[in-house]
C-alpha cells in the first residue's frame, strides 16, 4: 500500500500580515501531482487542516477543491484528523455521509471512534485516527483521570488497538509533540515542547508506521509530504 502522508496544511494562515493562501494553493497542487505520479492508494492529513477554529471562506473553498480532486477525480481515500488549530465540531460535519465516498474525517474525540480498514493485495491495513486530544477531554470520556497529553494519547491508542487484530498491519495517524522534538527558533507563535504537552515515542511501538502532524521527532512539521510503501 502506497501512503501519501501530509500534515499541517494550516489553510488560511497569515504570516506577519501576509496572506498565504495563494502559496498554499500551489503546494496543494504539488501534492495532487505527487499523488498522481506516485500512484498512491491513500492520502493522510495528520491534523491542522486549517490555521484557526473559524477559517476564512476562501480557505474552506481551497480545501473543498483539493478534496474533490483527490476523491472524485483520482478516486483516492482520504483520512483526515483534527489538530490543535482546527475546530473539531466543524470538521465533523457530514462525517458519516463523506465516509461513503471514502473521505474519513475524525474531528471530535470520541470514546467509540473506530479505525479505518483499507484493502490491498496483501489484505487489510488498519489506520488508527488519533485526533488531537486534551487531557480533560480524555478524562471526561474515559471516566478516569488522564493527567497529561501522554496519558490521553495512551487512552486513545488503547481504544483503537482493541478493535484491530493483533497481527494486522496498522498505522497511527496522530497530531502531537513527540518527546525529544525541537521547535524552530524563529517561530512566529509560542510553541510548547516539553513537560505535560509531550507524548512518548513508545506509545507508537504497536504500529508499523506512524503518520505524525504537529511535530516530528526532530523538527516542526510545517507541511510534510512523504510517500510510504507498506507491504
Amino acid at each position: 500500500m502506497r501512503i501519501l502522508h501530509t500534515s499541517d496544511w494550516h489553510l488560511g494562515r497569515s504570516f506577519h500580515g501576509l496572506h498565504l493562501l495563494e502559496d498554499q494553493a500551489v503546494v496543494l497542487a504539488q501534492i495532487l501531482q505527487i499523488a498522481k505520479d506516485s500512484k498512491v492508494d491513500v492520502v493522510v492529513v495528520a491534523g491542522d487542516i486549517y490555521d484557526r477554529a473559524v477559517p476564512p471562506t476562501d480557505a474552506v473553498g481551497l480545501l473543498n477543491a483539493t478534496l474533490e480532486e483527490l476523491i472524485l477525480n483520482l478516486h483516492l481515500p482520504v483520512i483526515l484528523i483534527a489538530g490543535n488549530h482546527d475546530n473539531p465540531d466543524r470538521l465533523n460535519f457530514g462525517q458519516a455521509l463523506f465516509a461513503q465516498k471514502q473521505l474519513y474525517i475524525y474531528g471530535t474525540v470520541m470514546a467509540n471512534a473506530t479505525p479505518v480498514a483499507l484493502e490491498d493485495k496483501y489484505g487489510s491495513v488498519y489506520f488508527a485516527p488519533l485526533t488531537y486530544c486534551e487531557p480533560l477531554t480524555a478524562t471526561e470520556l474515559s471516566g478516569e483521570k488522564q493527567p497529561n497529553h501522554d496519558a490521553a494519547l495512551a487512552w486513545q491508542i488503547k481504544q483503537m488497538l482493541a478493535q484491530i487484530p493483533a497481527d494486522a498491519r496498522k498505522i497511527a495517524v496522530a497530531h502531537a509533540f513527540v518527546a525529544g522534538a525541537m521547535p524552530t527558533p524563529d517561530s512566529e507563535r509560542p510553541l510548547a515542547v516539553g513537560g505535560t504537552t509531550t507524548v512518548e515515542l513508545k506509545n507508537f511501538e504497536p504500529f508499523n508506521y506512524t503518520a505524525l502532524g504537529h511535530c516530528t521527532l526532530r523538527k516542526i512539521a510545517v507541511l510534510s509530504c512523504v510517500t510510504v510503501v507498506l507491504s
